[in-house]
């Protein structure tokens, strides 16, 4: 089932791609997020790396384009998952958070 997963998350990114549909930031990390775990669980190592560091990247440019929203709080409750996701890659600790 992981396999086909994959298979769907790739189609849905080539599409969004091709058609041009952007969609919510936080739809979109959950996306890499939920690729990273699949990839975490098949013993696929790097590609899951390479993807919890791209989410990463996201979540801090997402953060930073909110500081000063009113809403933040809010925010901060939806992006917990990806910060637990991505805490190993910058302090060395477990990942705690299921896929979104």
């Amino acid at each position: 089932h992981f396999k086909r997963a994959i298979a769907f998350y790739t189609l849905s990114c080539r599409i969004q791609i091709v058609e041009r549909v952007f969609l919510d930031q936080i739809i979109a990390m959950a996306q890499l997020n939920n690729l990273a775990q699949i990839h975490e669980t098949l013993g696929n190592l790097r590609t899951s790396k390479l993807l919890f560091e791209r989410l990463l990247s996201n979540l801090v440019l997402y953060t930073e384009s909110i500081r000063n929203k009113d809403n933040q709080e809010v925010v901060r409750r939806r992006l917990a998952g990806f910060h637990r996701n991505t805490s190993p890659f910058i302090l060395g600790g477990p990942k705690v958070a299921p896929a979104a």
